[in-house]
């Protein structure tokens, strides 16, 4: 996904740090400390490029 807004959350759901996806779909995090984190993806334009069957898997009831 290009142009997505990600965001990254520790274990006490604290936000960490949001990116934007590349044009490749790619971002990076750096300089992490803790064990694990939780990343979520949002891209609204990219939701206008899929078909009706596609936003049906994804649970949209556009």
């Amino acid at each position: 996904m290009n142009d997505a807004r990600v965001t990254l959350v520790d274990e006490a759901r604290n936000m960490v740090a949001i990116h934007t996806t590349k044009t490749d779909g790619g971002c990076t995090f750096a300089d992490l400390s803790g064990p694990t984190y939780t990343a979520s993806a949002h891209c609204s334009p990219c939701l206008g490029a899929l078909d009706d069957q596609s936003l049906s898997r994804l649970g949209d009831t556009r």
